[in-house]
């Protein structure tokens, strides 16, 4: 059983065919960055893609990077340089085996980075428009690989949030096929054990209360 940034890889995991491969670097990666220490992170990406370009973790802790520097730092001139390099990220992932459960995974929690950042410079519509995106594909994940408990995580959070609509604009975004319930996400952040996450509940539920003070 291997912990990652999506969760675990259970043992039985191993016949899917993933466009992520993960190994011992990818952590050390992944903690830099979550430990703000982007620049380092940054350079063992550098390093470790050249062995290994075709690797699509690369383009998602990309991803990863760029979201904390850019929700932190709050840089407009590197906002405008960086946050086109999401949707070419987007793109990369789209390419991916599309049997794999990482497959939508991967996409929803790129859709959902981009929506964050737009929220944070202000960009409402945009950001709207891939958070609709990323839930749409974590729901789909979740209909098509229900055992893949990394999706519950993201899919619980972002209906707990969608169930925080005032009742009287619910209707919009049940128009916009997003529903959800406050108790339902809850029960699905729940069901997973905190012990088999490498991103604490606390942390993984950071980006969303942003969300709810920024709106």
């Amino acid at each position: 059983m291997l912990p990652t940034c999506f969760g675990v890889l259970n043992d039985n995991s191993s016949h899917w065919s993933i466009p992520i491969q993960l190994d011992a670097s990818y952590t050390k990666i992944y903690e830099s960055i979550t430990s703000l220490r982007i620049p380092e992170a940054r350079t063992l990406i550098s390093q470790d893609k050249k062995a290994n370009a075709s690797n699509l973790i690369y383009p998602l802790l990309e991803s990863y990077a760029d979201f904390y520097q850019l929700f932190l730092n709050e840089n407009k001139a590197e906002y405008s340089r960086m946050y086109p390099a999401f949707e070419q990220r987007i793109q990369l992932l789209e390419d991916g085996p599309k049997q794999s459960p990482y497959y939508l995974y991967s996409l929803a929690l790129a859709h959902l980075h981009k929506s964050l950042i737009a929220v944070r410079f202000n960009k409402n519509l945009e950001a709207a428009l891939d958070f609709r995106k990323a839930f749409l594909l974590f729901k789909a994940n979740k209909k098509a690989y229900p055992n893949f408990t990394p999706t519950d995580v993201y899919y619980g959070l972002m209906s707990t949030v969608i169930g925080t609509i005032p009742k009287g604009y619910q209707w919009m975004a049940n128009v916009l096929g997003m529903t959800g319930k406050i108790s339902e996400g809850n029960a699905l952040v729940l069901n997973i054990s905190i012990a088999k996450m490498l991103i604490p509940i606390n942390v993984a539920t950071k980006p969303f209360l942003c969300i709810l003070i920024l709106s």
